[in-house]
């Protein structure tokens, strides 16, 4: 099938890995993860997207949703009553809020491609003989 192929070709499992390992960094580093996250559902077989992609686009249709739903919250009105405008008072607070909601959907989803490949096998690889702790002095 077509994951036989990536998987023939390059070491899909490895990159799949360390791409997690990229979105998981910039999580933990603070930042939201979001351009990683972009590259990791960009490498996904078609197989991956399949078992995936319901569970992910609900994730980003909760995080849309709870993010506006905030946005709302934060609009006021200025200007008058002729002439209506209306704009978003956003804080650094409230910047960190809507940092950690992205964050969050993020998470989930890394753990929605974590157990989709740990179910399909992916994550299983031929022992790799590492140095123990007595080699290394």
């Amino acid at each position: 099938m077509e994951s036989q192929k990536y998987e023939q070709s390059l070491n899909y499992a490895g990159l799949i890995l360390k791409t997690i390992d990229s979105v998981l960094s910039a999580l933990q580093a603070g930042w939201t993860g979001e351009k990683e996250i972009d590259v990791l559902l960009c490498i996904r077989t078609p197989e991956l997207i399949e078992s995936t992609e319901a569970e992910i686009r609900k994730i980003y249709a909760t995080k849309t949703n709870e993010i506006e739903e905030l946005k709302k919250s934060w609009t006021v009105r200025i200007g008058t009553h002729s002439n209506n405008k209306f704009e978003i008072q956003m804080t650094p607070e409230r910047a960190g809020i809507i940092n950690e909601l992205i964050r969050h959907g993020n998470r989930q989803i890394i753990s929605i491609i974590i157990a989709s490949l740990s179910k399909s096998g992916m994550l299983l690889t031929p022992a790799i003989h590492m140095p123990t702790a007595e080699l290394m002095g």
